[in-house]
């Protein structure tokens, strides 16, 4: 048995493979549900704050994260906090700086305060955007950890998020697209009534869908019929 994290990975992989569809399983990545979970938005958080981590590999597609925060200089009550590998946009985001983007960097978090970081923001930016080869199948697992916190996740359409119903359980759109991001991101902005729910929904996905008690159930299956 070959696992591969989602259906479209499974199905790219065997044919890219040419291997039988029928030796693979799509398990879920799922999250650390301790870790992860429901927190209430701090009264001093930022007004309405987006954040990204990650390693700033090119299917999450950071730049054309950087570009929406400098269509929306506009609004400074939106602002950005970028964490992880920062120096690989060092010049991207100085740029939009002083263009009037509101993007503060960070160069490492410990893990373990994620969820903080989570809990003060409006959106967490799970992507991917890259536009890439590998972009098209994957869901990431910074998806997995903002579902579970019932957080507002900003997911890249592509062929494995499908489960994902913008403006429902998150907020989805095209990658590759600055201006989609900005324009989700100011639509977030001016509906802020509508993002516990969103959170909310994300969280019951994430339940059904992705969680340790789903995983369990499926990877049961896969060793019984071994």
């Amino acid at each position: 048995v070959i696992l591969a994290d989602t259906e479209a990975h499974k199905v790219y992989t065997a044919s890219l493979s040419k291997l039988p569809l029928e030796q693979y399983v799509a398990i879920p990545v799922g999250t650390d549900e301790v870790l992860f979970a429901p927190n209430e938005h701090p009264a001093n958080a930022p007004a309405f704050q987006v954040f990204y981590y990650g390693a700033m590999v090119p299917l999450h597609g950071v730049e054309y994260l950087i570009e929406a925060a400098e269509l929306l200089k506009d609004t400074p009550e939106i602002s950005f906090l970028i964490a992880g590998k920062t120096a690989r946009y060092e010049g991207k985001i100085a740029d939009a700086n002083n263009a009037g983007a509101h993007v503060t960097c960070l160069d490492w978090i410990d893990f373990n305060d994620v969820p903080r970081y989570i809990s003060e923001s409006a959106i967490c930016v799970a992507g991917p955007f890259g536009g890439t080869v590998q972009s098209q199948y994957v869901v990431t697992g910074k998806t997995h950890q903002f579902l579970a916190s019932s957080a507002v996740a900003l997911v890249g359409r592509n062929e494995a998020t499908v489960l994902f119903e913008d403006k429902k359980n998150a907020l989805v759109v095209p990658q590759a697209d600055a201006q989609a991001l900005a324009d989700t991101i100011r639509w977030a902005y001016e509906h802020r009534d509508k993002l516990a729910s969103i959170g909310s929904n994300g969280r019951e996905l994430y339940d059904q869908r992705f969680s340790s008690a789903h995983i369990q159930q499926h990877l049961a299956v896969v060793l019984q019929n071994l």
